[in-house]
């Protein structure tokens, strides 16, 4: 009989202490679940962030592209050339000109290019300055505080 009591303390301890281990599993599970949910959270952060990095990477190459053009066609307005990539101007041919009358100057086909050449200068630089990066509309940036005070974009 006092064997049976004691067999009986030990079976409900073991089965004390296997509550408390499946207890511990549940927990251990809710854990990796976790762990799982903000590893793919981080995961989703890095890819948008890595995308913006791109955008941003594009955005620069084409301001760059633009800045070029605009370096050029001003070098161009400057210097009274026609643009590189402009075609060349077809050749007028000069209605009955009275032998009394003045020859056209030089300088008035001149102007239409140069014109041309402003108003492309204009649309580079609107195009510029409706970049969203140029007027600070873009996503602003924030100090992470568990990257150590590193500034990270705002995702």
């Amino acid at each position: 009989m006092n064997q049976v009591a004691v067999l009986r303390d030990e079976r409900q301890g073991l089965e004390h202490l296997c509550e408390q281990l499946q207890g511990e599993t549940d927990t251990i599970g809710e854990y990796i679940s976790l762990y799982q949910v903000q590893r793919s959270a981080l995961k989703q952060q890095a890819l948008e962030r890595q995308q913006e990095l791109n955008t941003l990477h594009e955005d620069r190459q084409q301001l760059r592209q633009q800045l070029h053009q605009l370096q050029q066609l001003v070098a161009q307005l400057m210097d009274g050339q026609r643009p590189a990539d402009a075609p060349a101007p077809a050749p007028v041919a000069e209605p009955d000109v009275p032998p009394d009358s003045e020859p056209p100057s030089p300088a008035e086909p001149a102007e239409p290019e140069r014109e041309v050449t402003a108003r492309r200068i204009i649309s580079l630089i609107e195009q510029i300055g409706a970049n969203e990066y140029v007027d600070g509309h873009a996503a602003p940036l924030h100090v992470c505080q568990h990257c150590r005070g590193k500034r990270v974009l705002n995702v």
